[in-house]
């Protein structure tokens, strides 16, 4: 380690689901003597995953920090989830550290979730090496998943070690760099490719190595350090938790290969100019996490950049622009938190008492102005219209989703005006369901959940003139009168709505024609057709008739309303659906079962393409037949596909369809009048 170099490593555990992320921590803190003995994910009592949700699941939903020291380093690891169902989780753990180890699982290879983490270290530009796990599991075969794990991300992961054997004949490992005398000769011959690819990350260490027919030991370790940092080689260690073994190599390899805080070159962006974070001054954090713990309160987790953080101090939300207060900063392991006086850049703590606070958020000094790049999240594919089962319950709802959606960036939620529900909306149904748990769990709310109303629309497909109606009411006083004849027509798609004043001679008095207008909007927002918004057509009031008493403002909106709904019912009028271009990503052997599907849900097919040994389908669909889409990709493949969504247009719902819906809308608005 460099004179004046940080003792930090801060690293992030990512893989697949399944793949050993959190019993590899628990081993290597049980290596480290930090516990006692190893916990187990069946008995729910390991440091990483001790949320509820996670015991029942059996499975990491949300990042666990823990810390140990190596060699004389201070390492801080991120169990950070496997499940696409909580990537959203991941993304944010990858910009508060500067190395992961990816977990592959010997016995199943290579995921589709690994690949999809592995693009967001791509992004983030994040240095990394490959842990192959449960090398002690039946059916291992360690060349076999190092050759898809090349095939998939590339010849820079190369192997540092290799196993002894395989299930229970895996005893050892046998390092590539320094192979022992009774190494088998695939070892050894696996050292002349690896410090290839290390001394191409040095030109002057390169030049000497062709020349001198050789490297030494200390260039060899520098450079090495060099390439995985800039990831021109990706080393590749294997491990058995359970068996304790190469346990010992890969916290050697991190202590060695992982960069230190200060090694990436971050930026931060100050205004419209993007600085490098060793000219800002003062404290610069970024938050990954926020957890509500049932007894310390709200906790977010802080990657300090620059700066330091002292107890009972304060910061600026730059998100917010308010300036919080917080109590202790703390030290996290697991579930456990210890108080510190302060903490400088690079470490990753804790502090309590701010509500206001979300994952990405960046925290800094008063006036410096600086914001952290935050990663985009996926965005929620699933969604569900909630209410509470109890009148009075809806504060606590809505307090609920908000915290909530704090806590998870890909858990959002709002209020639709058009069909008058609160829609919640995550990745995928088992998402949303764990988030209510928790929410049911704090809140003490019963719920009820239902799909979202699909936001259809209205329109008219002709123009129809002169369309006549009269208000007239009589009640012993002050009588109402008011007679408006109105033309309607289609307008372009997306154009909206546009209404006309066409009265010559003063028929109706200039007072009145903005009320039939206000008439026309109300009947339009309310729905003609289905009860959806009416869009996209135009309304020319020609003609009428008032009355020197009679006539007032409330009687021309009941006039201009009922005309509008008269007129609308002789235009041909149409629902529009939503469609959205979908993006599926499957292994290749799922393509044709998944375009099926798609023409099986009134789906087009836009454009078919490959990623790898992945294929990815983009095709044009009614949001109406994708409202189960993720439970049935998951159900077609697996759990080996993605997909992703976005809005695309409106169009006409075919005749057939549009009846069936027109239907089952009457009836519904019946049974809320009954309640």
């Amino acid at each position: 380690m460099a004179a004046g170099e940080s003792t930090i490593r801060n690293i992030a555990v990512v893989g697949q689901e399944t793949s050993g992320k959190t019993t590899l921590i628990e081993a290597l803190l049980h290596h480290k003597k930090l516990i006692n003995r190893l916990g187990a994910i069946a008995e729910g009592n390991t440091v990483c995953d001790f949320e509820p949700e996670e015991k029942e699941q059996r499975k990491s939903m949300f990042p666990a920090v823990v810390n140990l020291s190596h060699g004389g380093l201070d390492f801080t690891l991120v169990d950070s989830p496997g499940s696409l169902d909580f990537l959203g989780q991941t993304l944010p753990v990858l910009r508060a550290v500067e190395c992961a180890v990816c977990c592959i699982d010997c016995a199943s290879s290579v995921k589709i979730t690994s690949r999809r983490v592995w693009k967001a270290m791509d992004a983030v530009g994040l240095p990394r090496v490959i842990a192959v796990t449960r090398q002690d599991a039946e059916n291992c075969d360690f060349e076999r998943v190092v050759k898809d794990i090349q095939e998939t991300f590339g010849p820079r992961a190369l192997p540092l070690y290799y196993p002894n054997g395989a299930a229970a004949a895996f005893t050892k490992v046998w390092s590539v760099l320094k192979p022992a005398d009774d190494a088998p000769p695939h070892v050894k011959e696996a050292r002349e490719t690896l410090v290839e690819a290390i001394v191409e990350a040095d030109d002057a260490v390169l030049e000497r190595y062709f020349e001198d027919g050789g490297v030494s030991d200390e260039d060899l370790a520098r450079v090495f350090a060099k390439a995985v940092r800039e990831m021109k080689v990706i080393p590749v260690f294997v491990v058995s938790a359970l068996a304790g073994v190469g346990l010992a190599e890969l916290l050697d390899g991190l202590a060695e290969l992982a960069p230190p805080p200060n090694a990436l070159g971050r930026t931060a962006r100050k205004g419209e100019e993007e600085i490098p974070l060793d000219a800002v001054s003062g404290l610069v954090g970024q938050v990954f996490k926020v957890w509500a713990d049932d007894f310390l309160g709200r906790l977010s987790y802080i990657r300090i950049f620059a700066g330091e953080m002292a107890t009972n101090g304060s910061f600026t939300n730059m998100r917010t622009g308010e300036t919080d207060k917080y109590g202790n900063v703390l030290v996290v392991q697991g579930k456990e938190t210890k108080s510190i006086d302060r903490a400088g850049a690079g470490r990753i703590i804790a502090v309590g008492r701010v509500e206001d606070m979300m994952a990405g958020d960046t925290v800094a000094d008063a006036g410096a102005g600086v914001v952290m790049p935050v990663t985009r999240s996926p965005t929620p594919l699933v969604s569900l219209a909630v209410r509470p089962k109890a009148r009075g319950d809806e504060q606590r709802l809505t307090g609920g989703v908000r915290e909530l959606a704090c806590e998870d960036p890909c858990f959002v939620w709002h209020f639709e005006a058009q069909t008058k529900e609160l829609v919640i909306s995550g990745l995928s149904d088992f998402h949303i369901n764990t988030m209510l748990k928790r929410m049911k769990r704090r809140r003490k709310v019963e719920l009820e959940t239902k799909p979202p109303r699909i936001p259809y629309l209205e329109t008219v497909t002709k123009a129809v003139k002169y369309v006549e109606y009269t208000h007239k009411k009589q009640t012993g006083g002050a009588g109402q009168f008011a007679r408006v004849f109105i033309d309607l027509e289609p307008r372009p798609r997306g154009s909206g709505y546009e209404y006309l004043d066409k009265i010559f001679g003063g028929v109706i008095d200039l007072s009145f024609r903005p009320s039939v207008d206000k008439g026309v909007r109300d009947k339009m927002a309310e729905g003609v057709l289905a009860g959806y918004p009416v869009v996209d057509c135009a309304v020319a009031l020609v003609d009428g008739k008032t009355h020197p008493v009679d006539s007032k403002d409330i009687a021309f909106q009941i006039a201009g309303r009922e005309a509008f709904k008269k007129a609308f019912a002789m235009a041909n009028p149409v629902l529009l659906e939503p469609l959205v271009k979908l993006e599926v990503t499957v292994p290749q052997q799922y393509m044709g079962t998944i375009m099926g599907d798609m023409n099986g849900r009134r789906g087009r097919i836009l454009n078919t393409g490959n990623e790898g040994n992945l294929a990815v389908i983009t095709a044009q669909v009614p949001l109406a037949e994708i409202q189960n889409y993720s439970a049935d990709l998951k159900s077609i493949t697996g759990g080996e596909g993605t997909f992703e969504i976005e809005h695309d247009r409106y169009e006409v719902v075919p005749a057939h369809l549009q009846q069936q819906i027109v239907e089952r809308s009457k009836a519904d608005h019946k049974e809320k009048e009954e309640e």
